[in-house]
């Protein structure tokens, strides 16, 4: 068996060979670790699109306000240790290293004692709960691996709030094939009397979810676009007002996202913080709209670099395409009122996905196109030429395309596109998380170069 360092530095520990969805497994682990999750305070993330914005947002509000807060996410991006932070720090490499010994211990004779092992995730989550528990955490932020009710983050029997983003078809092989046996699965973080925050959803989900709130005599409050009072768009960031479901007022608030998407996860961040304020008391006025101003989300419509400006953004589903399509739309008329702008797309997808749906909104787009379609190397990655395949194929419009370029890996898009752009220009890396950490690197890399010409055709 490899040792722990060994596997540290040749990919992401615990790697993900079998899924479990099931909460057995995960209860025994964490009695035989002395049930930390017990003494936590939980808000519990669950939904589609949206869940590790909101975390981040509801993290800086609360390290602002004075707490010390814990953060579980998934999947990494950019880190193997991202997924556990405290006060906005990663867990160390050290400690992972500890921590991993020790729950593999108690998984091992988990398994002698049982005959099943619990899963790499079961075992992550584990850590976390643990993690977070010896720190001392005040709150733990902790995000839904997969659906709800099956899920390894529902051990938590009465957390402060759960809340539960938009929800749109994704993991359709575990959670259903339809909107509503999706939405069913996430409804199970929904806990007896225990507040409830809803984002923007489909009428039929919002159906089922408050219903299943009113089920659990759980206080629910739901996000609305039409209490957003006042919406200004600058060129980092928007202004905002909004009325929450009790009536509070919320003035002239910054969110320095340039994705309009983000006001939505922002209105429900504030529906949540006020299900909150009656239990987190040192919230204040002042403290939402200093969080909100200092929130960074890394990989979600993220800027690398200016001229052209270069962006990265998670987008692999059809909900989040039509979000990051109106957001490049957006842009265009803010930033590129010359003419002659156009949009390079790096697209790397999981072949599980719904990457069709997706590329049909992205090529919808009435902005010149050039796509450069790359292999995310992965069991589950897409090959290159059958994007690129697809994209010749549905161009609705052969004046908007200007070209469908193949590179021969994902540093090298980079380059090309680069090679391709102007100065007005957008560049726009979407797809799975999964390569997002690579472009990035190299994107950082290429602009650090003070003389960019030799990118130049």
């Amino acid at each position: 068996m490899q040792n722990t360092n060994t596997q540290l530095h040749h990919g992401r520990i615990w790697q993900q060979q079998e899924i479990h969805l099931g909460l057995d497994n995960m209860k025994e682990l964490l009695k035989r670790l002395g049930n930390p999750h017990e003494k936590l305070k939980v808000i519990h993330v669950a939904g589609t699109n949206g869940k590790g914005s909101q975390i981040a947002m509801l993290k800086a509000i609360l390290m602002e306000s004075g707490y010390h807060v814990g953060a579980y996410t998934s999947p990494a991006v950019f880190s193997k240790f991202e997924i556990i932070q405290l006060n906005n720090q990663s867990i160390l490499e050290d400690e992972y290293v500890n921590y991993k010994n020790e729950i593999d211990q108690a998984a091992y004779f988990q398994g002698v004692e049982t005959g099943e092992e619990p899963s790499p995730f079961e075992r992550e989550t584990a850590m976390a709960f643990l993690y977070f528990y010896r720190k001392q955490c005040d709150i733990v932020l902790l995000e839904t691996g997969m659906g709800g009710d099956l899920d390894a983050t529902n051990v938590v029997n009465s957390p402060l709030c759960s809340v539960i983003t938009s929800i749109s078809m994704d993991h359709m092989a575990f959670l259903g094939h339809t909107l509503e046996d999706i939405v069913h699965k996430k409804a199970g973080i929904i806990k007896e009397q225990c507040p409830v925050s809803l984002g923007v959803q489909e009428p039929l989900a919002e159906q089922i979810l408050t219903g299943r709130a009113k089920e659990k005599q759980a206080l629910c409050t739901i996000a609305r676009r039409d209490r957003i009072e006042e919406i200004r768009q600058e060129e980092n960031g928007f202004f905002f007002q909004y009325r929450t479901e009790n009536g509070f007022d919320y003035h002239d608030l910054y969110l320095p996202f340039e994705s309009s998407y983000q006001v939505e996860n922002a209105i429900q961040v504030l529906e949540t913080i006020e299900l909150l304020k009656p239990t987190l008391n040192k919230i204040t006025c002042q403290a939402v709209a200093a969080g909100l101003g200092k929130t960074r989300w890394a990989g979600r419509f993220e800027r690398l670099g200016k001229e052209p400006n270069f962006y990265i953004d998670g987008a692999h589903n059809p909900a989040a395409a039509v979000q990051l399509n109106k957001t490049i739309s957006q842009l265009q008329a803010l930033k590129m009122q010359e003419s002659g702008g156009k949009v390079i797309y790096i697209v790397g997808m999981l072949k599980d996905k719904e990457w069709k749906k997706v590329l049909d909104i992205m090529l919808s787009g009435q902005h010149r196109q050039i796509w450069i379609p790359v292999t995310i190397p992965h069991s589950r990655g897409l090959e290159a030429a059958q994007l690129s395949e697809y994209i010749q194929a549905h161009v609705d419009n052969s004046d908007t395309c200007s070209g469908v370029y193949m590179a021969s890996d994902i540093k090298s898009s980079v380059k090309l596109a680069l090679m391709k752009s102007q100065p007005k220009d957008l560049i726009v890396a979407f797809g799975s998380l999964s390569f997002l950490d690579v472009v990035k690197r190299q994107c950082i890399y290429l602009y650090s170069y003070e003389n960019q010409e030799y990118m130049k055709e």
